[in-house]
């Protein structure tokens, strides 16, 4: 059915007729199931969208795992005449698994046009050796060929997909480097606005200090505020476009040799 008779024959033959049977159908049972998962799961929004489908394609995959199980245990005899029902079951999902793809393309889900090809063909060709099983045509068993057009497919799919999702990507890099240039552009300008104010604010609070007698008090601290708000948002703007700095650059630290005493000194000596 699907393994092929003389691969069978050749490379089990020590088992015996009747395993051979056995595992000749219950291969089909997991091929099934593969193919019925793999639809549900690909286009799960269509297949929850509606009623019909969930309840029959879950119920074909019990109906097929109930079958798996009975002929693991029951004889050869018997895996033919349960089989016939069986293949009732395979004609009538295999139309609804169409029916699945179809309605997914008309939504215009991801993949779905392909997908829809490739499930006409093995619903194609499962007919057809249905057909030919029980002598009603003569063409011979094509499922093989069937599976391999579908992965066929379906590896084209993927890599359309992935060939979608690799350009995103790329045009997603570009639009944020786009946008992490504005970001500069925008830090550079916002912070060379701020600086020139600044810079006017805290000449004018140091000239207007030196013009202030001694008397007037209430000025001169009114003055020193100023200066030191003017002097702390320059100093926070001056650590933006430093953090900006760090950000962009690779800094590499170096272990070098430093005389504290000499620092201290020239710290004082700016203080006074």
């Amino acid at each position: 059915l699907q393994v092929g008779e003389r691969i069978v024959s050749h490379w089990f033959a020590p088992l015996g007729f009747d395993i051979l049977i056995k595992f000749e159908f219950l291969i089909t049972y997991p091929l099934v199931l593969m193919i019925t998962f793999l639809m549900r799961t690909i286009f799960r929004k269509t297949f929850e969208s509606s009623k019909f489908f969930p309840i029959l394609l879950n119920s074909f995959m019990g109906v097929t795992i109930f079958f798996f199980v009975l002929n693991v245990f029951l004889p050869s005899y018997f895996l033919g005449i349960f089989f016939r029902y069986y293949e009732v079951g395979i004609l009538l999902v295999g139309a609804a698994l169409l029916a699945l793809t179809v309605l997914a393309s008309i939504k215009k889900e991801e993949g779905a046009v392909l997908l829809s090809v490739g499930v006409l063909v093995i619903f194609g060709v499962a007919t057809n050796d249905i057909l030919y099983a029980r002598n009603i045509i003569s063409t011979g068993f094509l499922l093989s060929a069937g599976l391999m057009v579908f992965m066929g497919l379906q590896t084209i799919n993927i890599s359309i997909t992935n060939a979608r999702a690799f350009l995103a990507s790329q045009r997603l890099n570009q639009e944020l480097r786009r946008l992490a240039e504005m970001q500069e552009r925008f830090w550079a300008r916002s912070t060379h606005e701020l600086q020139t104010p600044l810079h006017g604010i805290l000449g004018l609070s140091e000239h207007l200090l030196d013009k202030t007698s001694e008397e007037a008090s209430e000025d001169r601290y009114q003055l020193k505020l100023i200066r030191g708000a003017a002097s702390r948002l320059s100093q926070l703007t001056q650590r933006v476009l430093a953090n900006r700095a760090t950000e962009q650059l690779s800094l590499v630290v170096s272990k070098e040799v430093y005389d504290l005493m000499a620092i201290g000194d020239l710290v004082l000596a700016g203080v006074q």
